[in-house]
């Protein structure tokens, strides 16, 4: 099967927060909601989330879950934002997560 879907590369010559776009029909990345992501250096970028009660576990805090699969989704933002690796062109082949502490729905 050939994938015949555009590439795109974002236009990040600012440190603007941009719209992440989540993939169409009935993947996994489609049904979380977008996220916003800038550059913050030279090689370097950051990542917002918004938080809801559909993201806490049942100590009212972030779920492990939503964590993890957002930190998996801004692995490879560093070479988005640097034209080095296109929208939906990487895959993940190892990542560690260690939680040290609660993180609250809605926080910083």
């Amino acid at each position: 099967m050939v994938d015949n879907s555009p590439v795109y590369f974002p236009d990040v010559t600012s440190s603007e927060w941009m719209a992440m776009p989540m993939p169409e029909g009935d993947s996994f990345d489609s049904q979380l909601a977008p996220y916003e992501f800038r550059k913050s250096g030279d090689g370097r970028a950051e990542a917002r989330f918004e938080t809801s009660s559909a993201s806490q576990n049942g100590q009212n805090g972030l779920h492990g879950g939503f964590l993890a699969v957002r930190a998996e989704q801004v692995l490879y933002l560093p070479l988005y934002i640097n034209r080095s690796v296109a929208f939906g062109r990487v895959v993940t082949i190892d990542m560690t997560l260690q939680f040290v502490g609660l993180a609250a729905v809605g926080g910083n």
